[in-house]
């Protein structure tokens, strides 16, 4: 009985192993060309047919071939689609390009998400390493490093400290892939970091908002990622931070009969109000702000509805006629 539950055992990993490939080999050309919306259909179609043969739900289903999906061969390489994805960037760094498909990936396995994002390769790679990496591009163009990947992998709980085989972090290997040529390397890329390994990567991404905003908001594919949840927390916790210092700073140049600062006029009418008054606008502006998001929420809510069920009905076959 052993040995045949032995071998039920290697049967099952065998056949795991099999799906995780088959997901991976589906999902990494339209990641190698950067196109969410060929990455949303193929991943659609995955889910569908497997939630139909284990009579499962299609979410379920989705978020487990983004899970699982690698290509491990029995020489030990091993390659995570996320990683290649992030390696690659290709279809550039707007709505339709490499770095929605992240956002995608990283959404459909909601608090799995620290999972997806820390796995590493064969090399002890993950997909921080590979976004921090400056490319060459076909026609010796460069392509810079994203900082605005990085960032969102360090707010989903990437790890900044993670070392390969060659015992490199992720700053050592945007240093090493960008060699002697300075204009290769990001001074910004590098000071998110090196803070994110001393204080962690959300809370580097929170002080980088703070401090120096521009170096995100900036930043090519800031505004895709910018309204994931956890990066929109960050942005919104900055913004306060921001506000409040301000305004302290108004309030007390107003006490000592300085001066406001140059471009800070309506921020010295702020520092008359007292700090009860501050505070009750501060909650106003939140409320508005919460409603705001709502009703986006619902906006892009139905707007997915209808998109899904467009293509529901030109799998179908359209309206018939």
């Amino acid at each position: 009985m052993a040995g045949v539950s032995g071998g039920s055992d290697v049967d099952a990993g065998e056949a795991a192993r099999a799906r995780a490939r088959a997901s991976y080999e589906a999902l990494v050309e339209p990641c190698g060309r950067g196109k969410v919306d060929e990455v949303d259909a193929t991943l659609e179609e995955l889910a569908a047919a497997r939630a139909k043969a284990v009579g499962g739900c299609v979410d379920a289903a989705r978020t487990e071939i983004v899970l699982e999906a690698v290509n491990e061969s029995d020489y030990g390489t091993r390659d995570y689609v996320l990683t290649d994805l992030c390696g690659s960037r290709s279809g550039g760094d707007g709505p339709e390009g490499w770095i929605a498909v992240m956002r995608r990936f990283v959404e459909v396995v909601g608090d799995d998400a620290e999972a997806l994002v820390s796995r590493a390769d064969d090399s002890g790679a993950t997909a921080l390493h590979a976004v921090c990496c400056p490319l060459t591009t076909r026609d010796d163009a460069l392509m810079p490093a994203s900082i605005a990947g990085a960032a969102c992998l360090l707010a989903h709980g990437a790890d900044p400290a993670v070392r390969t085989d060659e015992d490199e972090t992720p700053r050592d290997y945007h240093i090493r892939h960008a060699g002697e040529h300075a204009y290769r390397r990001s001074p910004a890329l590098m000071a998110l970091l090196e803070l994110a390994e001393g204080v962690g990567g959300r809370a580097a991404v929170f002080a980088t908002l703070v401090d120096t905003p521009h170096v995100l908001t900036d930043a090519p594919g800031w505004d895709v990622v910018r309204t994931m949840p956890r990066l929109q927390e960050l942005q919104d916790a900055a913004n306060l931070r921001i506000i409040i210092a301000l305004w302290a700073d108004a309030r007390l140049r107003v006490a000592n009969g300085e001066a406001a600062r140059e471009g800070n006029l309506k921020l010295r009418v702020l520092g008359l109000l007292h700090r009860n008054a501050f505070g009750e606008l501060l909650r106003l502006i939140a409320m508005f702000d919460v409603h705001a998001k709502k009703k986006q929420k619902q906006e892009d809510e139905g707007a997915g509805a209808g998109a899904g069920a467009a293509t529901v009905e030109s799998r179908d076959g359209g309206g018939g006629g």
